[in-house]
């Protein structure tokens, strides 16, 4: 869950906003969407290789300088890989319900709103598949339905912050496209119907190329940076739902979600004589603390996740952040 009164979006705007200069790669990712299939590949790279950092425990902002392109792409293939098979699917599957009910409207509506649930089941599956550097942790239904069990409130505060902000952003857009292709749009049309001619219609194709394309092009970019910056909250969103669930304490793939300790009852919350001998560490606290946890004098010291100490041997383990990683 958020913590404290904060939601997913203050909190991922926060982590989204915090350096100077925050938007430059969100306007690098929109111009990077213009390339054919390596544009998008490498832009879901970056965005899963940050949401990995969230999740991780790490407090960070896009990286701006150094990225290495070449990894984000890997990681962009990988999350698209871990992703696809479920896709398929879900389509096989809405495709019989609209065939066998004969498109009735209630149907559609409710294809309609589990796509938007499987959108953001989606972002798991990738971003779990980006933890482990390995595609197939995308597939451990058992693993991803563990989560949800644990904390599904959180996952449908995060597909309504998914409504919210594509609505927005979606008007954003509309009114954008009124000021900006509207006029010429019209224009055109006023040409042809008042002319009615060939020649008119030959002069409406060429104000069409040379008017309207630049302020399409500009639409398009516009519509590439909302898409990028509704991305990059969404899955941040995501990190940071997962990050509830200790990820440096995961084991491999298969293994079940490390138990996560529950805060005291205000009744178990009772004042401390200050005379009374305490526990020792040693003997009282050291063994309830999970593992992976911090200190209280070491939390503040790196914003870099530890590594459990007890991985199964020879099976997947998250990987963890380092100096070699695209965006560490």
């Amino acid at each position: 869950m958020a913590d404290g009164n904060e939601g997913y979006y203050s909190r991922s705007w926060k982590l989204l906003s915090r350096d100077k200069g925050w938007y430059k790669p969100l306007l690098v990712m929109a111009v990077a969407l213009f390339v054919p299939i390596v544009g998008a590949l490498g832009v879901l790279g970056y965005e899963l290789e940050w949401a990995r950092l969230t999740a991780w425990g790490v407090d960070s902002s896009p990286k701006q300088k150094n990225v290495q392109v070449g990894k984000c792409i890997k990681a962009g293939w990988r999350g698209f890989v871990s992703t696809i098979g479920w896709v398929i699917v879900f389509a096989l599957i809405g495709a019989m319900l609209t065939d066998v009910t004969n498109e009735n409207s209630l149907v559609t509506i409710l294809i309609d709103v589990a796509g938007i649930l499987f959108a953001i089941i989606m972002r798991i599956c990738a971003l779990r598949a980006t933890v482990y550097q390995n595609f197939t942790a995308g597939y451990r239904a058992d693993r991803i339905t563990d989560m949800l069990k644990r904390d599904g409130s959180g996952f449908f505060r995060i597909a309504g912050l998914s409504v919210v902000i594509q609505l927005i952003t979606g008007l954003i857009l509309f009114v954008l496209a009124l000021v900006l292709l509207a006029p010429v749009v019209f224009s055109i049309i006023g040409i042809v119907a008042y002319s009615g001619t060939t020649e008119a219609l030959a002069y409406a194709i060429v104000r069409a190329f040379t008017d309207v394309a630049p302020w399409a092009v500009l639409l398009l970019f516009a519509a590439n940076f909302l898409g990028v910056f509704t991305d990059m909250i969404l899955v941040t969103a995501v990190g940071l739902w997962m990050r509830q669930f200790n990820v440096p304490a995961w084991g491999a793939s298969g293994d079940p979600l490390p138990v996560t300790p529950e805060l005291p009852t205000p009744d178990e919350c009772r004042p401390v004589d200050p005379v009374t001998p305490q526990v020792s560490q040693s003997e009282g606290e050291a063994a309830e603390t999970p593992v992976g946890s911090k200190s209280e004098g070491s939390a503040g010291e790196s914003d870099e996740p530890q590594e459990s100490s007890t991985q199964p041997d020879g099976s997947q383990e998250p990987t963890r952040p380092e100096g070699d990683d695209p965006l560490a």
